[in-house]
């Protein structure tokens, strides 16, 4: 009797704790339904700041949206990916699951912090109705950080990283202004692909296709300087965002929604400084930077939109380690560089009565520069680390003895910014004679920059052309055919000095017609690359020789291919600044497989900037095979946008 009552009390407990269960979850159900009732009925999944939150993007034929995010774990339904509505009731009825007290961290609460406090705000009543989730993980990176102020960060190009060859943005993110010490204890929000690839080519190629996966991440700003500033010798411009302390904290909360969050990285537009637009959207809701830039997107363009939104409250210029020590040299050294040169080269010279005699600030100035332009060879690899910790400690013994507050001055601010220089693409349109031709032609370039382009703005003495495009009307015979495609085309002609000698160096892959199968022009494929000196002489006029080696594909070529080998030699002259003329003179010789010929070319261009995105050209060219040369004249207009 006793056991079945016992058998009873257990049957009747359990029934009562799973239809007291069921109820609960009835309940439980029932408000998340009237939660997700309420979202649908403010259409809450229709509003661009729901849409900035997952990434989502207009469909380009269909009509919908598709998300940017490429993983999976980024969304709570099956088609979140594609369906703003569906993901919105899965992510409502995610915030309400039942809390694991040994996982906290990996509650959806944690996970989409910006989510769930987006939500909160759209439907009150929410905050409290959410069971209450502690994350610890988020509230001790979101301390460490302590997000005050945003400031964007801009390195020039840099031609030797094939994702930095247009520049590269980043986000810095500030503590309140009674805790900054330095900027460089700050954060900075990266985002890149995700690959070693060091062929700029390949990297293209790659890129265009979305073929790398790219990540988002957060990192030491100190690491980024240095990397930028001192490994790269790439000057930084750092633009300081007029974000509240609120936006930066929403902005911040994202970024950790997207830690482990891939996308897709696209070289031409979902890049890096088109993603920290995306982060920017979601700081402040109604910016819309993203959606400027449907096609493509540079980063000094990125700039140059965040400036044109009134964005920016100052701007600060970091020059880099070289361009710092160029300055030193040019405006103090005088006199006393075989002193710095004595302590480059582990001399004491600290007795001599050449040192003794100076006075204090012409000492620091001397030590100074000279163990800046230890770092430099150091970190160009051109002083064994053993050598460069020796001479470098003798410096810094002698430096520490003088007064601290005396220190050699920094290179000055550019008087134009990289967003006030020309814009990125462009567009050409030229007549001009060939033969007993006339002809129309048509070209546009996405990006970015040549040497006959006004240099504001942007690096000396690089070029980068991107997918060039020229097509040409045959005006007498009324006919359209492509001239050339330039797929890459890039030049580093960079000055040798007695302190600095860069090798200058070209590369250029292409489609295009060259008269050296027969006498017509026919379009052949073209791989081109030289490297060799570049000096400056009356501070305008570059000359350069380089070595030239070309291999053009071709099927009425024997063995497909053939090679050549000659040399390649010019100047630029910068007449003034609106004013550039270009001289460019190649001679090669092809091996057997096209009948041992000789190519010449000869082209004279100048280049006057009418305005800022305005430019007038002339040009003349020769080219062909020896004693069988074409003779070109081209006259264009350029406009930059």
């Amino acid at each position: 009797m006793g056991i079945r009552i016992k058998l009873s009390a257990l049957l009747f407990s359990a029934f009562y704790f799973c239809s007291t269960a069921i109820l609960y979850a009835d309940i439980a159900d029932t408000k998340i339904r009237g939660f997700v009732d309420q979202a649908l009925q403010l259409k809450l999944h229709e509003r661009a700041s729901w849409r900035d939150l997952l990434h989502y993007r207009p469909n380009l034929i269909t009509p919908g949206y598709t998300s940017q995010a490429d993983s999976s774990n980024f969304f709570f339904a099956n088609d979140g990916k594609f369906n703003p509505k569906a993901e919105l009731r899965a992510t409502l009825r995610a915030l309400f699951k039942p809390l694991f007290i040994s996982k906290p961290n990996d509650h959806p609460q944690c996970l989409f912090i910006a989510r769930k406090n987006w939500l909160a705000k759209q439907l009150p009543a929410l905050k409290t109705a959410l069971p209450s989730v502690d994350c610890p993980e988020y509230k001790e990176w979101i301390n460490s950080i302590n997000p005050n102020s945003v400031t964007l960060a801009f390195p020039a190009a840099y031609i030797n990283n094939p994702g930095s060859m247009f520049g590269h943005t980043l986000l810095r993110v500030d503590p309140p202004a009674a805790q900054k010490q330095n900027y460089l204890t700050s954060y900075a929000i990266t985002y890149a692909a995700n690959t070693n690839e060091t062929n700029g080519l390949a990297f293209a190629i790659k890129g265009l296709a979305g073929g790398y996966p790219g990540l988002f991440a957060i990192v030491p700003y100190y690491d980024k300087v240095n990397e930028y500033n001192d490994l790269e010798n790439r000057d930084i411009w750092e633009y300081e965002l007029d974000l509240t302390p609120t936006e930066a904290n929403r902005m911040l909360q994202h970024m950790w929604e997207l830690r482990k969050t891939i996308f897709d990285y696209y070289f031409l537009d979902e890049n890096c400084s088109y993603q920290l637009l995306a982060l920017l959207d979601v700081a402040r809701p109604g910016l819309n930077l993203a959606a400027e830039f449907p096609l493509d997107v540079i980063p000094a363009d990125t700039v140059r939109v965040i400036v044109s939104k009134k964005l920016v409250k100052k701007t600060r210029y970091r020059p880099s380690l070289l361009t710092n020590l160029k300055f030193q040299l040019e405006e103090y050294a005088g006199s006393n560089l075989p002193l710095i040169l004595d302590y480059v080269h582990g001399k004491e010279k600290t007795s001599s009565s050449q040192f003794t005699a100076l006075d204090e600030t012409n000492k620091i100035y001397v030590l100074e520069t000279a163990y800046n332009y230890l770092q430099y060879l150091y970190k160009s690899n051109e002083l064994n680390r053993a050598d460069y910790a020796k001479r470098s400690l003798t410096i810094l013994k002698v430096r520490n003895k003088l007064n601290p507050s005396i220190n050699i001055p920094l290179a000055k601010q550019p008087l134009i910014r990289p967003e006030q220089g020309h814009k990125s693409s462009r567009i050409q349109l030229s007549y001009g004679k060939k033969i007993n031709d006339e002809f129309v032609e048509f070209n546009w370039r996405p990006a970015y920059h040549d040497l006959l382009d006004n240099n504001d703005g942007y690096v000396d003495g690089l070029q980068i052309n991107f997918i060039d495009v020229f097509a040409r009307l045959n005006t007498k015979q009324n006919k359209v055919y492509l001239e050339k495609i330039d797929f890459f085309s890039i030049y580093s002609i960079k000055q040798r000095t007695t302190f600095f000698k860069p090798i200058s160096w070209k590369f250029k892959t292409s489609y295009e017609r060259l008269p050296v199968v027969t006498d017509a022009n026919t379009l052949v494929l073209n791989f081109n690359g030289a490297a060799g000196l570049s000096y400056e002489f009356f501070n305008s006029i570059r000359v350069y020789a380089l070595l030239e080696s070309t291999i053009l594909f071709h099927a009425r070529f024997k063995n497909t291919a053939s090679a050549a080998l000659g040399p390649n030699l010019g100047f630029i002259w910068e007449v003034t600044p609106s004013w550039k003329i270009w001289l460019d003179a190649t001679n090669q010789y092809y091996d057997s497989n096209n009948n041992n010929l000789t190519y010449q070319q000869l082209k004279l261009a100048q280049s006057y900037s009418i305005s800022k995105n305005q430019s007038i050209r002339l040009q003349l060219l020769q080219q062909g095979i020896k004693h069988k040369l074409q003779n070109e004249f081209k006259v264009s207009l350029n406009w930059y946008y």
